[in-house]
């Protein structure tokens, strides 16, 4: 385990700015290129990465994979509470024909995963997913149980993150009120220091 990343995970409960660098740790642990992280619902709300997958995530929320494409779906599908990869929901064959793969992942020489999903209190769904390069090959069990001892913390941040927010969402509704402004809570709740979605 890398020293100090558990209190680093935790910090980003408090300083979302940190999560790019603990995703770069995550990665590193996982000898994948870089992570991300999203906040979703049916769509994506809020982002971050990893500087190494910023401009693909960014080519990524622009287009229509995420809806054309099922890996998040069928990644999240299997029930697992924990990391999960590529093969625990697909085969072969059936990577080939999802346009995810074959049209975002290996274009940009990704195509091996660990990830997992936290649901929040909001609704929403926290996934964060460790991309590594195709060359390098599926990620390894081992590495997935490293992965998931460090889940209970990582569920842990996001959920006193979304908790803040909430809070921040109230005291900014409450002061805006105050002044006769109106914020709808949404809208507040979306202006967190992650990258906000179009």
């Amino acid at each position: 385990m890398i020293p100090g990343l558990v209190d680093r995970i935790h910090e980003c409960s408090f300083v979302p700015e940190c999560w790019p660098g603990v995703l770069d740790e995550l990665a590193h642990l996982a000898d994948a290129r870089g992570g991300a992280l999203f906040a979703a619902t049916t769509a994506i709300l809020n982002w971050t990465a990893s500087v190494s997958l910023h401009d693909p995530m960014v080519s990524l929320i622009k287009s229509d994979l995420l809806l054309r494409g099922q890996r998040f779906g069928r990644l999240l599908g299997t029930g697992t509470a924990g990391f999960v990869t590529d093969y625990d929901g697909y085969t072969d064959e059936e990577m080939r024909a999802d346009p995810f793969y074959s049209e975002f992942l290996w274009p940009n020489g990704l195509g091996w995963a660990a990830g997992t999903a936290i649901p929040l209190p909001t609704g929403d769904t926290v996934v964060l997913s460790l991309e590594r390069n195709r060359t390098r090959g599926p990620v390894e069990s081992a590495i997935v149980e490293q992965l998931n001892a460090l889940r209970p913390h990582l569920a842990r941040s996001a959920l006193v993150s979304a908790r803040l927010q909430l809070e921040r969402a109230r005291v900014a509704s409450e002061t805006l009120a105050l002044i006769g402004l109106r914020l709808p809570w949404c809208s507040a709740i979306k202006a967190g220091c992650w990258r906000r979605t179009p």
